[in-house]
This record gives structure tokens, sequence and C-alpha cells, in this order.
């Protein structure tokens, strides 16, 4: 009956800043004779392994009490991802002495948000930095190469508009270059 029953449970925040931790309690209606373990993982709803530490991990919930907490920690990167999504969820239990422990919510789901905003301006790891190279002299009618990179890989296509200055030149001695690279 309901006397012979516990209920394990998750609890957690819906939402965290991008670069700190997220704070998780597992806990029980009842307090186990002896120590429960209650095995926690992440799932990645909309995030990937680039915006989280994964876990998976046993949480003991100590005889005599019923609650211990884990944390979640998030990484902060260049990309402006705001709102993706990951779950902390219950796998397993063992232990504790019930004769019948049931799961209650076995699951959050915590959005992850940017932390770039008028009072916190973006710092070196939310900044995407683009350069160009290429040789200082070409020999007249030979052409020059030229790469453009960015130093992080994009999410989604970048597309740069290109302006070709005159320095010691004049519009004849050079033809034309692309309006536009894309870097994706």
């Amino acid at each position: 009956g309901a006397e012979d029953t516990a209920t394990v449970s998750i609890a957690g925040a819906a939402s965290v800043v991008e670069g700190e931790a997220a704070s998780y309690t597992v806990s029980v209606d009842k307090a186990p004779a002896s120590d429960l373990t209650v095995n926690v993982v992440t799932g990645h709803i909309t995030t990937d392994n680039g915006d989280l530490v994964p876990v998976s991990t046993a949480v003991t919930i100590a005889a005599g009490t019923t609650s211990a907490s884990f944390s979640v920690s998030t990484l902060d990167d260049a990309y402006a991802d705001s709102g993706e999504q990951f779950t902390a969820s219950i796998s397993s239990t063992s232990g504790g002495g019930y004769e019948n422990l049931v799961l209650g919510t076995s699951s959050v789901t915590t959005t992850i948000t940017d932390q770039v905003g008028s009072d916190n301006p973006p710092g070196a790891e939310d900044t995407a930095t683009v350069s160009i190279a290429g040789p200082d002299t070409v020999t007249e009618g030979a052409n020059a190469t030229y790469t453009v990179t960015l130093d992080k890989a994009p999410a989604s296509d970048v597309t740069l508009n290109l302006t070709l200055t005159h320095i010691d030149t004049v519009s004849g001695d050079i033809s034309s270059i692309p309006a536009t690279v894309t870097i994706g």
C-alpha cells in the first residue's frame, strides 16, 4: 500500500546562464533506512558536449535524510545560442531498504541562456575573430591568393563582405575580387 511506497524525484534549475553551473536536488519523500543511490545523467535536447560538461554520476541520499544535490557545469562559448536545452534525469536507483520505491518527477529540462547583455558586455570567449592572410607583394601579371579565416568554427555560414583599397596602385593594376566570401 501507500505506506510501503516511497517516491524519489529530481528538481532543479529551469534555466542557467552560460558558463555557470545549474543545481539539482534528488529527494525522497520517506527517509531511507540505508543509503539510497540515485544514478543521474544529462541528456541533450538542443545542446551538444560543447555546451555543458555531461554528467553520469551516482548521488547518495544518506540513511535518515531525504535529499542530496549535484550540479551540471555549462560552458561559455562564442555562439549566440540562447535557448539551448538539456535534461538532468534519474536513470536508476539502488539501496535505501524500501519495500517499493517509485519515480515521481524523473527529469528536469534546463535552458542555457547567454550572459551577454547591456550590463554584461561580451568577453573574449564570446568573440570570434576574422583574419585575412596573403602575400605582401605579387609579381605584375601573377595572381595573389588570400585566405580568410575565423578563429572559431561558425555554427552556421558566415558571409563576409570584401573591399579592395588602393594604397600604391590604381584601378587598372588590379582585377576584381569577389565581393563576398562565405565561411561555413
